[in-house]
């Protein structure tokens, strides 16, 4: 689990879990009209408000697929952020809001990989990503973050490879 930061009344985390169902389903599912996968690694971003309660903000999902992450179903739960004080959502706000915070931090909770895809049509998820070191690869709407210094060759063989799972 990584804090991001607390508030008087609430501590703001990214937790990794084996099953999201009971965090984050509903969400996944208002988001998408679908199942959440029933596969790793779920990220489910928390605001513990007290000792265990907490409200479900956001979601995100990896699947792994040997060298390299395939990123999506982020979503962020506007419902329970409105029930934070006013105080809290600008704290989140300052800090780049939900979606940002969700993807920093799982990111940085991701290990022993090349690079980190992810398929994005909506253009707010786009620019999130852009602004976590993402780049446009030649495919409409598959985009890249490189985790190690690659070749040009063994980059063009890794964003193939994620090409062949679109959409994701």
């Amino acid at each position: 689990m990584k804090t991001l930061f607390s508030t008087q009344s609430a501590k703001l985390s990214t937790i990794e879990v084996m099953d999201a169902t009971s965090l984050a389903g509903d969400l996944f599912q208002r988001s998408f009209n679908a199942e959440i996968p029933d596969f790793p690694k779920h990220f489910v971003f928390l605001a513990t408000i007290e000792p265990g309660f907490s409200l479900t903000l956001g979601y995100l999902h990896y699947t792994r697929k040997d060298s390299i992450y395939l990123c999506g179903g982020m979503c962020v739960n506007s419902r329970a952020l409105r029930s934070l004080s006013k105080a809290q959502r600008a704290e989140i706000k300052q800090q780049g809001g939900v979606a940002i915070m969700m993807a920093t931090s799982s990111l940085q909770q991701l290990k022993n990989h090349e690079a980190v895809f992810a398929h994005v049509g909506h253009t707010g998820s786009y620019r999130i990503c852009m602004a976590k070191n993402f780049i446009d690869t030649q495919y409409e709407h598959l985009i890249v973050n490189w985790q190690e210094p690659i070749n040009f060759e063994r980059k063009q063989q890794l964003i193939e490879q994620a090409n062949q799972y679109v959409p994701f």
